[in-house]
């Protein structure tokens, strides 16, 4: 898998992986169909007990493409005795018969049979090899017009001295818009009154004549996305995944062949489908430098905009690369919004209806999940995208201290944050990974099972695995399922807890994005836009750090959020604060919402920035009158709104306001915590991250009759805990990179 790579060469990963050896790929799915759907309960908890001690199997692990179809039934019964919870399969791979040839689905047909045999459940990889939407190379047999497509974009500055007479040979492709601009050499700035002349390019030269002055020339043109992306690191060619009939050819040539033949078991063995790492190809991979930036592009997106907009594509192009006057901010977040938008309809949103019309679910994870600026190249908002899947999910390769600590690499806590926000935002009952790509056989158990732990606590609750299977004893990999099974089970009961919420500040990054010619990791290309990113990624850190959880939430959900006292409602979430991460961009309306929030009682912070408007609706002054006021708290305001530095401040902050749902009274504890509430009571799990063993006190805002349950051993115990009002205060010693359930019992 490419995520996680985040600023190494991907050249470099694939030599690692041909090295390895590594046949990687799938995940897991949501609750909206079938068999599949988890209903997570809000049982008392001695009723929780029993599960905690023997999970069910829809809590156990999965192997991925792990099927040796010449022992397809030695297989299945291996994999039931090692506690495995079902099987990630896919086609055979038959060469140029695959999902064509008679003898392959035979042994697909004989996969489901075992699985059914031995009582696993079966989730389909539906690729030959990620990433997922190509079919192998059937979507695009006999269908040239289905590849991704992008916008090449060149300029050309022509002043006083130069001839204004000459020939521009364009980029490679279809000339979509040539255009010329009044440039002023002195200040930079474009004046926004283009001259159109797409007409004048015979045979991919631009033949002008100018008047005298300071111009710029524009052109966009539009050819296949291969070169120096995903496609051309995995040489493979690749469909578009904002064009809804291409993504129908998908699922004619894959999901609806496995219906045609397995029908009969989807929603009984057959679970789910699982879609890895899809995207636009609009960020370069290639660990070289580019001859062009490019946009991601689709036939059908000018008129989707002009749709959703109101107004011609063409005015928004130039602004994608330049600086054309006020609006250049709103036109840069219109196109990347709709861009968005049919992302996350035409694939994510197609592949769910499909699923969900066959009583499946739909899973899976996107592509370089770990930043901002890489959420703008792939998808617009990877918001959108997540939200369209049953149950969203992620990939963790690593399983090195490195791999997964907050505070190292693969993006630390922001990538599982992503995927549970997203779920509790969305009512989702599910959230997946796909982790252990390096497993070897010298791995120690200990090290998996902490690298499980760490993205439980962060909010993941299923997994499927790469290579335990291939590396690891019956034994060891019993020793896992057990494991990730309590660690499931205990944390989809209930209701997850949390009162801080944190913007998701994508459009603050799309007002400041201009895409590069250099690999997407080249953030000094960007440096407005990774300023938001890093601060943003600083928040998430710090907040996990001084024991404060919370949601990242999206500008839609908070426009469609309900104000209570104190409160912001979302879905079955209530927060009490909200944090904006250098946001300098929000629509008024999202402003609006957030003045009625305080309003109502509730805490806003701004790190670094106060936000701007992006001219969307209101006037700018009508915008900066209500941000004004808001962020300069009157006695009249029942809440409060306040800016700080940066991140760096929000411990202290938070602390003067109070109200912290775990405290950690002892100096030197490293951990994050999950707090699920159930009838009667509350269950925290509580994660050392240290590599070493960690003790100390905790204050949690509960009461209750207390125990620990220890997910290594099955022990429950009692434990005396310091009652202080609604505070309980409980000594805890955790193991090194692990962690304990404290259970509080209200039911007697």
């Amino acid at each position: 898998m490419l995520s996680g790579i985040h600023s190494t060469s991907v050249v470099k990963f694939l030599l690692i992986a041909v090295v390895m050896g590594i046949a990687c790929s799938m995940s897991v799915a949501k609750g909206s169909a079938g068999n599949m759907k988890v209903i997570v309960d809000n049982s008392r908890i001695s009723e929780i007990a029993a599960g905690f001690k023997d999970p069910a199997d829809q809590y156990r692990a999965l192997p991925m493409c792990s099927f040796d179809y010449s022992h397809i039934q030695e297989q299945a019964r291996n994999a039931r005795d090692a506690g495995w919870g079902g099987m990630n399969v896919q086609f055979p791979d038959w060469g140029e018969g695959y999902l064509l040839s008679k003898e392959g689905w035979n042994q697909f047909s004989e996969a489901v049979k075992a699985c059914k045999e031995n009582n696993l459940s079966m989730w389909i990889y539906d690729e030959r090899g990620y990433p997922s939407g190509k079919a192998g190379s059937l979507v695009l047999k006999d269908h040239p017009e289905f590849e991704a497509q992008g916008l090449f974009y060149s300029s050309k500055d022509i002043n006083k001295s130069a001839p204004r007479t000459g020939e521009w040979k364009l980029p490679a492709g279809k000339p979509y818009y040539v255009a010329l601009f009044e440039f002023n050499e002195t200040s930079k700035a474009i004046i926004n009154s283009p001259i159109d002349l797409t007409s004048k390019v015979e045979n991919g030269v631009l033949t002008y004549e100018l008047k005298p002055g300071n111009w710029r020339l524009m052109v966009f043109v539009q050819d296949r996305l291969y070169k120096g992306t995903h496609s051309d690191y995995i040489k493979e060619r690749y469909l578009n995944i904002m064009d809804p009939r291409a993504v129908r050819r998908f699922l004619d040539v894959t999901h609806e062949q496995y219906y045609a033949h397995s029908g009969d078991e989807f929603g009984k063995t057959i679970k789910a489908f699982f879609t890895d790492e899809p995207s636009l190809m609009g960020g370069y991979l290639i660990d070289e430098v580019q001859e062009y930036p490019v946009l991601s592009w689709y036939d059908g997106l000018p008129k989707a905009f002009r749709k959703m907009r109101g107004y011609d594509i063409r005015e928004a192009l130039p602004t994608l690369f330049n600086n054309i006057g006020s609006t250049t901010q709103r036109k840069r977040c219109d196109y990347y919004s709709v861009v968005s938008r049919l992302t996350a309809d035409n694939y994510f949103g197609q592949i769910q209806k499909w699923c969900k019309a066959h009583n499946v679910v739909s899973t899976g994870h996107c592509v370089w999940e770990e930043s901002l600026l890489y959420h703008a190249n792939f998808y617009g908002s990877i918001f959108d995208s997540l939200a369209e899947l049953d149950w969203p999910g992620i990939d963790l390769l690593g399983c090195a201290y490195g791999c997964m600590s907050g505070s190292q690499t693969e993006g630390g806590p922001v990538t599982p944050k992503l995927i549970s926000s997203v779920a509790h935002l969305y009512g989702k009952e599910r959230t997946a990974t796909e982790s252990f790509c390096f497993v070897t056989k010298q791995t120690p158990p200990a090290d998996m099972l902490s690298v499980v732990a760490w993205q439980w606590v962060l909010g993941i609750n299923y997994l499927t695995t790469l290579s335990i299977q291939q590396e690891h004893t019956p034994e060891t990999q019993k020793l896992l399922n057990d494991y990730t099974g309590r660690l499931s089970y205990m944390l989809t009961r209930g209701k997850f807890v949390a009162d801080v919420a944190v913007l998701y500040p994508i459009a603050s990054v799309w007002a400041d994005f201009i895409p590069t010619n250099h690999p997407v990791w080249s953030m000094d290309q960007n440096p407005k836009a990774a300023k938001v990113d890093a601060e943003w990624q600083g928040v998430t850190r710090t907040l996990l750090g001084c024991q404060r959880d919370f949601d990242y939430i999206d500008e839609a959900s908070i426009e469609k959020a309900r104000m209570s006292s104190g409160s912001m409602k979302i879905g079955q979430n209530n927060y009490s604060i909200l944090i904006l991460p250098n946001v300098t961009t929000l629509k008024y309306s999202t402003l609006q919402q957030i003045a009625d929030f305080v309003e109502h009682g509730g805490t806003v912070i701004a790190c670094e920035s106060i936000p701007g408007n992006r001219e969307d609706a209101g006037s700018s002054a009508e915008f900066s009158r209500l941000a004004s006021g808001l962020f300069n708290s009157s006695d009249e305001q029942k809440g409060k709104a306040f800016q700080i530095s940066s991140h760096n401040a929000l411990p202290q902050t938070l602390s003067d306001i109070g109200g912290a749902d775990v405290q950690v009274n002892t100096s030197g504890m490293d951990v994050y915590y999950q707090h699920r509430a159930v009838k009667n009571g509350d269950i925290y799990f509580v994660q050392n991250n240290a590599t070493h063993e960690s003790s100390g006190e905790i204050t949690f805002r509960t009461t209750g009759r207390t125990q620990i349950w220890n997910p290594l051993s099955t022990e429950m115990k009692p434990v005396e805990s310091r009652k202080a009002g609604k505070y309980s205060t409980v000594s805890l010693q955790l193991p090194a990179r692990n962690g304990v359930f404290v259970v509080f019992d209200r039911s007697q």
